[in-house]
């Protein structure tokens, strides 16, 4: 099975949805969206999702452009596309939680 990451995908925030389209006769597309509330506390689900879905489509991975590789290098059994907004807020300011 092949794994596909889209990352910074938005379109449901906080909540994780479960989509299947049938494909063909013998295979059914699985797709989810997860919002990972940061890569350090959201990777231990991504992993088990992994397992489970053909598309998973992440965001709010809270990684600058020099950490996306962390994402690329998570599975072997994936190949994504990501982006990151943290590397225009970071060289605007200090990260600091809220």
């Amino acid at each position: 099975m092949a794994l596909t990451f889209v990352i910074g995908f938005s379109l449901l925030v906080n909540k994780m949805v479960h989509w299947t389209d049938t494909v063909s006769s013998t295979s059914a597309l699985q797709v989810v969206t997860y919002n990972l509330h940061g890569f350090n506390q959201g990777q231990v689900l991504l992993n088990n999702l992994c397992d489970n879905f053909d598309i998973i489509a992440v965001q709010e991975h809270w990684l600058s452009d020099r950490e996306l590789n962390k994402l690329s290098l998570f599975r072997h059994d994936f190949q994504g596309l990501a982006w990151s907004a943290m590397t225009d807020r970071l060289s605007n300011s200090i990260l600091m939680g809220m």
